[in-house]
Formats: structure tokens, C-alpha cells, sequence
């Protein structure tokens, strides 16, 4: 079987006959293929070493044994969990693979780790017993701020029960040839590197080492895997439809496209976020996934919206179907089994290059995120992470407002109108952003709040939790044409996390706390330099107490 498009295109219809013209008579899937970098950009910087996801289903098939021998190895030893510690492209697709398919009997269990929350970090130690783990560390680059320091931290942890003789062993490396996490791995004595094609991005990385090692080591059938995906590369007229579709509807100005997915297949959702927005939102445009929304009566959507429907099943035929009777443009992106995942990647990556074209942007590189970056290395350089005092605005503007004293309900308030005040319902979108841990508690009143702020605001909203996000859909928060809304919630660790230095370019000492704090204001201040609002809450050391607070002020006002 092969995955399959329907198209209700609506008030979509003539303008996507008329790019799908566009991309045949310009030939742009074979030029893709072919490697034009033309087709995005006359300079091929970040475009011809970036195009090797096209044949990584049948170049990974070459590496196969040696993942395969890797994973019996590590069964043979005795282990029996992994923990992978990586953010952004190194950690989405794994964890679609471990949530979608779980872990086969006598396999490894595999979670993901890709906060600087202190809370989320020491949760991680009570169950992940160093006898028994494998610490994956991935990232492309080697040298990721969080990744490294959970590396250090783990590392640590490892060493104080085993040992340092016998800690290499637990470790694995997956990166970029000759990067400083591959040195590194060397000097510590990994059990294994496994250097991924460099010419391949991040976030179009599902099917090289960096999400096969992980999809192994649950027992996933990997060559399955790759099988599918180059059944797909060779089935382009789904990526063609699905991105004309998404070129159709930026064209008519709806720039924010509404996942619908049934249970089984809502984790690819989470991948497909961090794929659309950071390869689209620059240049003053973008596309916004709307992903795991609350289902809102059909009436409450604007024409800013279309959706995509992925399909694996009829349980949301019904609700798809009358947003199809109302008008809306939605596609319907058929899966008839679940083993075709690793295809769908390959569609959607596919797509995204040929939308990419559509909207005259480069999609394979990430041009502001490298700024949230340098500002929360230059805030921890001069001691700058915590927030001012209770409502100051660092900004005659008023853009960017600070409010620490959570207890005050009329100072919440205040805040939320002006965060409010400033969107236009017809286009903007609030952007929850929770540098928090996700306890069970803190995602369902995180979800009722926002809930209650697309009721206030009439706005579309998301929610991102921190620092994750900065590696997903934080490119587009800031290079897209600036309709967001930044709701930022930060509170303050109950007990802190210290981070060794394993890394002799960083000699300074930090905590995770202080660079979790340092990457939310560092985010806050560049959105704000780029004129959007952003609202920073401070809820204190009780995370429930104030996020039930601020829903408090949101009821009074529906």
C-alpha cells in the first residue's frame, strides 16, 4: 500500500490548479531531485549540503548491520533502558517512533529528554538506574548547548555509580563527523559513534542515524522502514499535492494550517510542527502549525485557517467532513497502515521543499534562531536571568511586560488585556510558551488555559514547552510576518541541578535552572527586538497555585 491524498480544496481551488501548473511546467520535483539549489535561492549556502534526505532510504539501507549489531550488542549486556538526550531534529522523529510503535518485547525502552527544566532532569534520574541505561546523546552539530549539559550531567551521574572505567559503555554518540561530540565520545570511550551524513539538516534527518538508532533500539524493522520511504520517493504525487495545498492556501493568506489526527498517529503531529514552521516561518511569512488544539465549534474558525487531516482511521471522518460542508479548505492525508510512518516523513519533507519554492523562501535553514541562542549566552555571561520586579516594561513600546507577583489578580489582569489588546483576531495567534515541567497536572491546566485564552482572544493559539520549542517552532515566532502573541511561563525550580563540565571549551560553572531562565528571557528579549509582544509570568516555586491563578482571571473574563 502507498500513502494517498484527498483534496477539498474549497476557496483553495483555483489558485491550487494554478501552482500545480506552476511546479509542472517548471519542473520542480525533478530539479529537486536533481539537487537545483536555484529552485529556493541563488547562492547555494545551507542548500546543496543539505539535500541528502532524498536518497537517505536507500543510503541508509548500507548501514542497516551495523545499527542492527549495535542493538544486539546492547541487548547482550544486559541493558535495558535508553535515555536519549537531544533536542529539536535529534529528538522529535525518536520520539514519534518510541510513542507510535512502542517498545517490542525484550527490546530497550526508550524515552526522550530534551529540557533544561530542573525538575524534568532529576525525574529522569529516580527511573533511568545507570546500570542498566544506555544515554543516547545526539546532535547534528556536537556542540548543542542542552544536549551537551545533560551529556555532562549523565555522565557524571554514570561515573559516581559505576565508575569511571566503565561508564563509557553506557554512552552513545550520534552526530556529525568530526564534531565535538564525536571527539568527545572518543576521549570518553563511547561504545559506539555513529557519524550521520553531514549533508543531511536536522529536521529532515528522520531517516538517517538519528532517528533509525533510536527506532532500533525499540525493536522497530528498520529496513521496513527505509522500504517504505523509498516506495514514497518514488510516489511523489502526494508530496506534490500536499505542497501545492500549502502554497494555495499561504497564497490566499491562510497561514495557519490545523492538524486533525486520530490517537494512533498524533505524535507525528509534533514533528510535522517542528518541519512546516521552521522551514517556512522566515522572511516575513510562514506557515503555523496548529497542532493537538481543543476541537472548536466549525463557526469559530477564520479565514486564516485550513487543515490537514491525517488519516488513519474513520474516528475523526465526521468532524472532518463538516468542516468540508462549512467551506474549509482540508486535505486528507491517508496512512492505511501505521508501518507507513517513515513514508509519510518522506512525503511531508518532500512537500515542504516544493512549498518552500512556492513561497519564494530557503527551506533548509533556520536564520534566527542562532539569536536566542547568542542573547541567553551574553544574559548567563553577565548574570542577567532573572526577571525585573512586578510589571516593568523593558521597552517604551510596551512589548514586552514582566510580571512576577502571580498573587495579585488585578495585576494578571492588566497583563493578559494588554497581551490581548494587541493581536488582531483575524490573523494573530497566541503562543504559549511553558518553561515548565510537564507534569500531568501542569499539561491538563496548561491545556484548559489554553482553552480559555482562544475563548478571551479569539485567536488561534499553540503551545510549546520550553526550551524545546526554541528548536521547533521558534524560528517562525520570529521571521514570520509577526502576528504573534507570546504568553511566556516561568517559575522558579524548588531545587536546582548543577551541570559538570566534561567540556573543556566551557570552563564556566552553571546550573540547569539558570540556563533554563537565561534561554526564556533570551527568547522574550529577542521577540521583542523583532516588535512582538510577549507576556513573561513568573509563577514562583507553585507551579499549580499559579497557573490556576491565571485561569481564574480568564473564566471571569468569559
Amino acid at each position: 500500500m502507498s500513502i494517498s491524498i484527498e483534496l477539498f480544496n474549497g476557496p483553495l481551488s483555483g489558485e491550487f490548479e494554478r501552482l500545480s501548473e506552476q511546479v509542472r511546467q517548471n519542473n520542480i520535483v525533478s530539479r529537486i531531485f536533481d539537487r537545483d539549489f536555484s529552485i529556493w535561492s541563488d547562492n547555494p549556502n545551507e542548500i546543496l549540503n543539505r539535500l541528502d534526505w532524498l536518497t537517505a532510504p536507500v543510503e541508509m539501507q548500507k548501514k542497516i548491520p551495523e545499527i542492527l549489531n549495535f542493538v544486539e550488542e546492547v541487548r547482550r549486556d544486559g541493558i535495558e533502558k535508553a535515555l536519549l538526550l537531544g533536542m529539536g531534529g535529534s529528538s522529535l522523529a525518536p520520539e514519534v517512533f518510541a510513542t507510535t510503535f512502542g517498545t517490542k518485547p525484550n527490546f530497550i525502552e526508550l524515552e526522550i529528554l530534551d529540557s533544561t527544566i530542573p525538575e524534568s532532569i532529576t525525574e529522569k534520574t529516580t527511573y533511568f538506574e545507570p546500570e542498566k541505561t544506555l544515554f543516547v546523546t545526539s546532535t547534528k552539530s556536537g556542540n548543542t548547548v542542552e544536549t551537551i549539559s545533560l551529556f555532562n550531567f549523565f555522565y557524571q551521574l554514570a561515573v559516581d555509580k559505576l565508575g569511571a572505567k566503565n561508564t563509557g559503555k553506557h554512552f552513545v554518540a550520534i552526530t556529525d563527523h568530526d564534531s565535538d561530540l564525536s571527539r568527545l565520545a572518543q576521549k570518553m570511550d563511547f561504545r559506539h559513534t555513529f557519524n550521520n551524513n553531514p549533508n543531511i539538516g536536522g529536521r529532515y534527518s528522520a531517516l538517517s542515524h538519528f532517528g533509525l538508532v533510536p527506532a532500533a533500539l525499540i525493536g522497530c524493522d528498520i529496513e521496513s522502514l527505509l522500504h517504505q520511504a523509498k516506495i514514497e520517493s518514488n510516489n511523489t504525487n502526494p508530496a506534490i499535492d500536499l505542497g501545492v495545498f500549502l502554497g494555495a492556501a499561504i497564497a490566499q493568506g491562510r497561514d495557519k494550517m490545523t492538524l486533525i489526527a486520530p490517537p494512533d498517529i498524533s505524535p507525528l503531529g509534533v514533528w510535522i510542527e517542528q518541519l512546516i514552521a521552521e522551514s517556512t516561518g522566515k522572511d516575513l511569512t510562514g506557515i503555523l502549525p496548529i497542532n493537538e488544539e481543543p476541537i472548536l465549534p466549525i463557526n469559530s474558525y477564520g479565514n486564516d485557517r485550513f487543515f490537514v487531516y491525517l488519516r488513519s482511521n474513520d474516528s475523526a471522518d465526521v468532524y472532518a467532513n463538516n468542516l468540508i460542508s462549512a467551506g474549509y479548505p482540508l486535505l486528507k492525508f491517508r496512512l492505511d497502515e501505521i508501518a507507513e510512518l517513515a513514508g509519510a516523513m518522506y512525503q511531508w519533507e518532500l512537500a515542504t521543499a516544493i512549498v518552500g519554492y512556492l513561497m519564494k523562501i530557503h527551506p533548509f535553514n533556520q536564520p534566527d534562531v542562532e539569536d536566542a541562542k547568542a542573547r541567553a549566552r551574553d544574559l548567563i555571561k553577565h548574570g542577567q536571568t532573572e526577571s525585573n520586579s512586578t510589571n516593568t516594561m523593558s521597552s517604551p513600546t510596551e512589548r514586552y511586560s514582566k510580571l512576577s507577583d502571580i498573587d495579585n489578580i488585578e495585576n494578571i489582569n492588566s497583563a493578559l488585556e494588554r497581551l490581548i489588546a494587541h493581536g488582531n483576531t483575524t490573523r494573530s495567534y497566541v503562543a504559549i510558551q511553558a518553561y515548565l515541567h510537564p507534569s500531568l497536572e501542569t499539561q491538563e491546566l496548561l491545556k484548559l488555559l489554553r482553552i480559555q485564552l482562544q475563548r478571551v482572544s479569539g485567536s488561534a493559539t499553540t503551545i510549546g514547552y520550553g526550551p524545546r520549542y526554541l528548536h521547533s517552532t521558534g524560528q517562525l515566532h520570529k521571521g514570520d510576518a509577526g502576528h504573534g502573541l507570546f504568553l511566556q511561563i516561568i517559575a522558579d525550580a524548588s531545587s536546582d541541578v548543577e551541570i559538570p563540565n566534561y567540556d573543556t571549551n566551557n570552563t564556566e560553572s552553571l546550573s540547569f535552572g539558570t540556563l533554563a531562565k537565561a534561554q526564556a528571557q533570551g527568547d522574550a528579549q529577542i521577540l521583542n527586538s523583532k516588535g512582538r509582544y510577549v507576556l513573561q509570568i513568573n509563577l514562583g516555586a507553585d507551579v499549580i497555585f499559579g497557573l490556576k491563578k491565571i485561569i481564574q482571571v480568564l473564566n471571569k473574563k468569559t
